[in-house]
Order: C-alpha cells, then structure tokens, then sequence
C-alpha cells in the first residue's frame, strides 16, 4: 500500500518532456502540477491518458513551508514551490479513476547486478573495462569527489562517504556548499550508491526563447560517467527514440562504445542530464585532492577528460551508440536529474 509508504510528497512542479521521455517506456505514473505545451503535445501523441496526472493527484499548497533559504510564500517563495501530495492522494486517484497500473516487464531500468549472486556487487576496479586506457586516460579513475556544474549558477557535488558506501549531497548556494537535506525525514542528507552523470545537447526549442523551455537530445547517445565505491567509470549511453528506455554501455577496448550493457550496482541512484557545454567543468578526484571547506573548489586535476567535439563535428557510428551531437554555442539550462532504486 503506497498509502503507508508516501506520507507526504514535494514540493510538486510542472510536467517536461525531458522527464517524461525517460518514463515514457516504462509507462509509468507521471503525477506533476501544471505541464508545458511540448509536454501537453507528449502526452497526446502517445496516447499516455490517465497516466498523465496534471493536478498533483489532487494536490494542495502548503503555503507555511520554508525553503533551504529561509524563503516563504508571500517572502520571496513562488506559489510553484508549495503544490504537495501524498500517498494517500495517489491511491486515491489510482483507485478512483481506475488506472491500470498492471506492467509486465522483461528488464529493470538499469542493468543491475543480479541480487540473487553470492556478492552481488561489482568492483569498478576489477571491472572488465578497469584495465583499459584511452588516450584521455585510464577508463576506470578515482571518484571520491564529484562535482557537477548544470549551469553558470546551478552546481551539485558528492562527497563519498567510505564507512557507508554512499555519495552524499550537496548544493551550491551563492558560493557556499550546503547539503541537500529530506526536511520531511529530520533534515536527512541524501546519499546514493550509485551517481550517474550523462552528458549530451541540451537548448532551448526554438520558439520558445521567453519561457526557456528545454531540447534535451535523446536521439544520438554520448559520453556519460558511472560513480560507485569511490570510483569513476567512463561509459556510454544510448536511447533513441522516444519509446525506447535508456541503456548504458561499456567501453571497449579502443576506447569506444560496446556492446555490452554496463552493470549498475543495486540500490538508490542519483541520475542527471547536463549540457555537453558543462562537460569542461565536471570535477572529478580523492576527496584529499580538494579543499571542502573553500567556496570554490579548486583542485590540479579536477577537470575529466575533454570527450566533446568540434562545433559542427560528428564522430562515426559506434557499435550499440548511435552518433554523438554535434556541440552548440554555450547556454544555461534548468538541472535534469532524477533518482532510481532498484
């Protein structure tokens, strides 16, 4: 019974198309409040009916919360910040509009390690690709320390957390690193096991310049990094079209998409969407390598491998990853992250 599981659910915020391609496969429940003309256009096009939840599952404003700034409504928080749920409300509407929430699936949505093994973990340094160099480097790297720049003002990063096996969160706000906390959950910082950063196009459609409503280009695949146990894997991803689920990849042995579907870890995973413009200011290292406690981190190798190409080049057609888009001029989109368990 979700009812139990979900007591309280939010902030809620407007449905976009990013988000509901990556669900899209998986014809999943999307509850959101409000939703943009291209996602509205989305939803019709397949058909996603009652699955499309507009309405927050017949949400409502908390207009007393107080952000991580110390903003409220009426002192500076945007009514969009207040819509919530609950588990509750989702049962609800499930049951009341008699949504069909059957699946049969012949996959998870990553390629998970299979619980049922012995250890059923995978050691990113024993790894098959662990041995292999490119000519940007080892494949394999240490990744105690991840930073993520979604745009000039927006940056996440990850401390890696030994003792528990976890990434542990942060934001940056006008300078400062914060964590990210679960006010519901006694200001619960949040960790995952795995961190998953993938990097491709993203621009706003063309059209729409005054609500800066954002392509993220799914088509072509690209370059991504697989965070766990304190180490960076270089990966590729894939997904195509619309109705086809996102895959990860290894690389092979000439530094280049594989076959072989890339095995994540089981448990929580934090997932994102960044510009390929953002690529230039992923930070990656040890924790020893950097200063925690400066506004701005600063470190000697802190940047990870330069993988993006020329302004109107495309690389050849890899094995099982399509193409890579072409860079565009510099932009600032809003964050696209997600977070899975398995």
């Amino acid at each position: 019974m979700i009812t139990t599981i979900l007591m309280r659910v939010g902030p809620l915020r407007s449905g976009r198309d990013q988000f509901f391609q990556l669900i899209l496969p998986w014809q999943a429940l999307y509850i959101h409040e409000g939703q943009s003309v291209v996602m509205q256009q989305y939803a019709l096009d397949y058909d996603y009916g009652l699955l499309n939840n507009n309405d927050g599952a017949s949400g409502y404003r908390d207009y007393n919360r107080v952000n991580w700034r110390g903003l409220s409504y009426g002192n500076g928080l945007a009514l969009e910040h207040t819509m919530y749920t609950s588990g509750e409300n989702i049962e609800k509407y499930i049951t009341n509009k008699n949504v069909d929430m059957n699946r049969t699936y012949n996959s998870t949505f990553f390629n998970f390690v299979d619980y049922r093994q012995d250890n059923p973990v995978r050691d990113l340094t024993q790894s098959q690709d662990s041995q292999l160099t490119t000519k940007d480097g080892p494949v394999v790297k240490d990744g105690e320390y991840v930073e993520i720049s979604h745009s000039q003002s927006y940056k996440t990063r990850f401390l890696y957390d030994n003792t528990n096996n976890v990434y542990l969160m942060q934001q940056n706000f006008s300078g400062n690193w914060r964590d990210t906390i679960d006010e519901e959950y006694n200001d619960y910082q949040l960790q995952f096991p795995n961190v998953i950063v993938l990097f491709t196009d993203i621009h706003t459609y063309p059209g729409h310049e005054t609500t800066d409503l954002q392509y993220v280009e799914y088509s072509w695949g690209g370059i991504g990094y697989y965070f766990y146990g304190g180490k960076c894997e270089k990966i590729y991803w894939q997904k195509g079209t619309p109705l086809e689920a996102l895959r990860l990849y290894y690389l092979n042995e000439n530094g280049q998409c594989s076959d072989t579907p890339c095995e994540i870890n089981i448990g929580k995973s934090y997932v994102t969407i960044v510009d390929v413009d953002e690529a230039i200011n992923l930070k990656v290292g040890n924790l020893a390598d950097f200063d925690l406690d400066a506004a701005t981190v600063r470190a000697s190798n802190t940047s990870i491998d330069d993988f993006h190409h020329r302004p109107g080049q495309r690389s050849a057609q890899q094995p099982g990853c399509g193409q890579h888009r072409k860079q565009y001029p510099e932009h600032h989109p809003e964050q696209h992250h997600h977070q899975y368990q398995q």
